[in-house]
């Protein structure tokens, strides 16, 4: 029969409908009990405490099954003098999980005051929960996103331009660290580096590093999805050794000049969209003029 921690914290052992066994064989003090197992109610590996005469007995663990026997491995004796008296063929009920439900105590206000607190979904990975309702007040409810700080690694693509001056986006692994600064409001600080291949010509690559700064205010969206729209700044670096020294180009210094074009200073703005999945973990997309990324973001 299965009970609900709602349906037993205030009740005891003289009010519950609890499943029962006989005893059908124990060893001579009684540590090891072989009782029927007809009601289907534990399985090998469980714990279950034993109550007799509505009191409890001992508690055990399932060591085995056989046919429809069980052999219960008594780890703790409540009431020796009961156990001493439990005879063979007597019924036992079985009580099968935490027997610290079966107190008979009110319940924690703190506890009820957590429950009556989570009203959605979200509110399962809401940080605030972990606080008093006095630390809760003034920071949660005007924060769509408790945590102060998030931390991002992931890959993603950055816009640069290829051998012909067009736009073009590159791969590279990406990485950022936001803190909110006020309620909603962060600054967001990335970094990432990338190789771009055959670039300014055939056989020479380019190294380029990514460095943004971003202001992002967070918004609700639906699906407990947060929309961070920013604006900011983008400077990229190149390097390219060999660049200009090739016979590839008649004009060794255009390689040069593409290589000087892929870096510099742009302006950054896009929406950052974060999702938690499990609690302390966000998933991210970036999509903006500076970034095209998924990352996995750890919040603190």
């Amino acid at each position: 029969m299965a009970l609900f921690w709602t349906d037993v914290a205030n009740a005891n052992l003289e009010k519950m409908e609890l499943p029962e066994e006989s005893l059908i064989r124990h060893n001579k003090d009684k540590s090891l009990l072989i009782i029927s197992k007809n009601s289907q109610s534990f399985s090998e590996g469980d714990y279950i405490t034993l109550i007799y005469e509505k009191e409890k007995l001992a508690r055990g663990l399932v060591a085995k099954f056989r046919e429809n026997h069980a052999a219960i491995k008594i780890t703790q004796i409540h009431n020796a003098s009961k156990l001493e008296k439990f005879t063979l063929n007597e019924k036992i009920q079985i009580f099968k999980g935490d027997e610290s439900l079966l107190e008979n105590k009110k319940p924690d206000p703190e506890e009820q005051a957590m429950v009556s607190r989570i009203s959605k979904e979200e509110d399962l990975y809401s940080l605030s929960l972990l606080d008093s309702p006095e630390e809760d007040s003034s920071k949660s409810k005007k924060r769509h996103v408790v945590s102060d700080n998030l931390l991002a690694v992931g890959y993603g693509f950055f816009p640069g331009i290829n051998s012909s001056y067009a736009r073009q986006y590159y791969g590279h692994l990406q990485a950022f660290f936001a803190h909110q600064m006020s309620d909603n409001l962060w600054i967001n600080g990335g970094y990432g580096r990338g190789l771009v291949r055959d670039f300014p010509v055939e056989s020479i690559d380019t190294e380029v590093h990514n460095f943004t700064l971003k202001i992002h205010y967070t918004f609700p969206f639906p699906f407990n999805i947060y929309l961070l729209p920013y604006g900011g700044g983008q400077y990229l670096t190149a390097s390219s050794p060999g660049a200009g020294e090739t016979l590839a180009n008649n004009d060794p210094s255009e390689e040069l000049n593409l290589v000087s074009k892929m870096g510099g200073f742009r302006f950054a703005t896009g929406v950052l969209l974060i999702r938690r999945f499990v609690p302390g973990w966000f998933w991210t997309a970036n999509i903006g003029l500076d970034s095209l990324s998924m990352k996995l973001a750890l919040e603190f």
